[in-house]
């Protein structure tokens, strides 16, 4: 029995085959191919076209933009204490993505420092939001970048604290400070008058007549809400999956 007749949904391939023979084949080859291996491709593309569209949703298209500012002018350098300033966000429903935060050091030769942005507890740091990555390189008397390492979204209209040299223990950089008077400040944005210091970390909080020389820049945050998707098994029955506003992560099986 020769191979073309064992295994019909292969073409034969020897050359004294009857061409009309190659299209039966072709049309046998066909109509045995699984229907469910095509409704997984099917299936397949459409969950890849629907998580790219999820991944290039614009959460920060637009450029950087200063939220607020207290960088001008003269200012005092503080000695190497622990310092806190806070600072209130604006109205914008979907919050503001903090990208970095340009403060001015003093003396920075030999020490380290920690810069951290928390929650309000009672006119005081609370909770940690997040620790800034602090630059390559320290350089004295000039304003230093600090950057987010994630997407970190504060929300609208809250109370924010902005932390420098905590958890250092010694050789803490100088920070500069004059009073505040928020020089450049996005709409509803704004630093408080006056800053907070310690000499160590078990002490209270002291009041401080004058504010960090600080800015904060980011990007105004959008809904990442999607108003509909769906997914198709196959069998053309729809599968619909719930999103929420602040959820960036989702995972189909």
């Amino acid at each position: 029995m020769n191979r073309d007749s064992e295994q019909p949904d292969r073409l034969p391939l020897h050359p004294s085959a009857n061409p009309g023979n190659k299209v039966a084949a072709l049309k046998r080859a066909k109509t045995r191919r699984p229907g469910r291996f095509l409704a997984a491709l099917g299936l397949t593309a459409v969950i890849l076209a629907a998580f790219a569209a999820l991944l290039t949703l614009p959460l920060q298209a637009q450029s950087l933009t200063t939220f607020v500012t207290n960088t001008g002018g003269s200012g005092i350098t503080d000695s190497d204490r622990f310092q806190a300033q806070s600072f209130e966000t604006g109205a914008n429903e979907g919050g503001y993505t903090v990208s970095q935060v340009d403060i001015l050091l003093g003396d920075v030769s030999g020490k380290s420092t920690s810069v951290s942005i928390k929650e309000d507890n009672g006119g005081e740091p609370g909770n940690l939001v997040t620790t800034l990555t602090n630059p390559g390189t320290l350089t004295s008397n000039q304003f230093n970048t600090f950057t987010a390492p994630d997407i970190i979204t504060l929300d609208a209209n809250t109370t924010y604290w902005l932390t420098v040299n905590e958890g250092i223990s010694s050789d803490r950089v100088f920070v500069s400070s004059k009073p505040a008077d928020d020089e450049l400040s996005l709409s509803g944005w704004g630093i408080g008058d006056g800053s907070l210091h310690r000499t160590s970390e078990m002490d209270s909080w002291s009041n401080s007549t004058s504010s960090l020389m600080m800015e904060i820049l980011g990007t105004t945050s959008t809904d990442a809400t999607l108003s509909d998707l769906a997914l198709e098994d196959g069998d053309s029955n729809a599968i619909p999956l719930a999103f929420a506003s602040d959820d960036y992560e989702y995972g189909v099986s």
